[in-house]
């Protein structure tokens, strides 16, 4: 049987290999739940063994470096993450840190949208001809994903308390 060490070696091995090929190649391997089950183990593993956490395991850092083509902006207001929301626990979890983020007891409408793979947009205009613009662009990104028979339908996530 293998030592939990060794495990844990592997599986951060093995999601190092999967960032770089994500991140920087811009050529993943395996699909967002394989990713997802393989990190989860390690945190699980991590966990239950804390004496095994070192500073350069992916639990302990968002992903790997990006593509330089991509560049970086300070946002305004954060974009936020379901941070990989699995089932209703983990999404009431997450509606209950925002809202103690908000320092807020009211309820919280979430709108979700399917994710394209490790994409975050956060478009901003200033007048009416960019809003245009905008407008045209999302027309032609649905029409692209009703192309590709893709459903791109935003669902409105209702309070869960």
């Amino acid at each position: 049987m293998i030592d939990i060490a060794s495990k844990v070696k592997s599986l951060r091995d093995k999601i190092n290999d999967h960032n770089y090929r994500y991140y920087v190649l811009n050529d993943p391997f395996i699909s967002d739940g394989e990713y997802d089950q393989l990190f989860r183990e390690l945190e699980r593993l991590e966990q239950k063994n804390p004496e095994l956490i070192t500073n350069d395991s992916p639990t302990q850092r968002v992903g790997a470096s990006a593509l330089e083509s991509f560049g970086t902006i300070q946002h305004k207001i954060p974009m936020l993450s379901l941070d990989n929301a699995m089932d209703k626990t983990e999404l009431r979890a997450f509606h209950e840190r925002l809202k103690k983020g908000l320092s807020t007891e009211n309820n919280i409408s979430i709108i979700a949208e399917p994710k394209l793979d490790g994409l975050g947009v956060e478009l901003v205009y200033n007048d009416k001809s960019t809003l245009n613009r905008l407008k045209l662009l999302l027309l032609l990104y649905k029409q692209f994903l009703n192309r590709m028979h893709t459903t791109s339908m935003s669902m409105e996530v209702k309070s869960m308390c």
